[in-house]
């Protein structure tokens, strides 16, 4: 997936991880996953293939969630960037389920920096209240 570079506020990953409060790895609320997704990915649509092709979560053609338009590198091309938050929530709910932990990061982010990742979705899922 695409992946937003720029990382929620300057502190070393690991000490950030260890010092935020866990997020239950019940289910939980799939809104807040999908803008703390949003956010680590593309900047809620604002950057790369989030402003490009209205993806949010720079989903890729598939079998859970397939797209009818494809772009560059397999992306999804949405009409509306809500189009993608509801693709992103089907993906979720089928292969993940739960809060998003380290295993997901690497398997979401193609094993690209899955540690600063789930870092930033954990910093905007608490931000988002």
């Amino acid at each position: 997936m695409a992946q937003n570079t720029e990382e929620a506020p300057n502190v070393p990953i690991m000490e950030e991880l260890e010092a935020m409060p866990d997020v239950k790895s019940e289910p939980t609320d799939l809104d807040k996953v999908a803008y703390a997704v949003a956010m680590a990915e593309t900047k809620n649509c604002t950057l790369g293939y989030g402003k490009e092709y209205n993806n949010c979560f720079g989903i890729k053609n598939g079998n859970t969630a397939p797209c009818d338009k494809i772009g560059r590198n397999r992306m999804c091309i949405y009409e509306r960037p809500e189009q993608s938050y509801e693709a992103f929530k089907k993906i979720w709910v089928t292969h993940y389920k739960i809060f998003p932990n380290l295993k997901m990061a690497q398997r979401w982010t193609g094993n690209s920096n899955p540690s600063s990742w789930i870092k930033n979705v954990k910093y905007y899922y608490n931000q988002n209240t």
